[in-house]
């Protein structure tokens, strides 16, 4: 499909459920919302989406050195019935800016490996 921009496959794939991806902003921002976009089933070969996360976490940083200054934001489930792109609202507010934001994900719905489109 013209003008979606992702295709299957075209993702950050990787083995199992639990994994990590860190994003650096070009600048700091106050986090109210995340969203992720994951392959519409529509798009879909074999007509699932069990390569999306399922449960996964959204992590700020003030230093990407210092664990001790990361902070949950969230903690969320992807609906895989639901529409592709799925904004979910943080749940602990951070009053500090960052430029550093980690996506953890916990678990996929049910595939060998997971895939992060956008």
């Amino acid at each position: 499909r013209k003008g979606y921009g992702a295709s299957a496959g075209e993702c950050w794939a990787f083995y199992g459920g639990h994994g990590f991806l860190t994003i650096g902003l070009s600048g700091r921002i106050n986090v109210t919302a995340v969203s992720y976009e994951h392959l519409p089933i529509e798009l879909s070969p074999d007509g699932n989406i069990r390569t999306a996360p399922k449960n996964f976490l959204v992590w700020s940083y003030q230093d990407m050195d210092n664990m001790l200054s990361r902070m949950l934001l969230g903690n969320f489930t992807y609906d895989a019935q639901g529409e592709p792109l799925q904004i979910f609202h943080v749940q602990h507010w951070d009053s500090r800016l960052t430029n550093i934001i980690e996506l953890e994900t916990l678990t996929n719905w049910g595939s060998y490996l997971t895939c992060l489109y956008r």
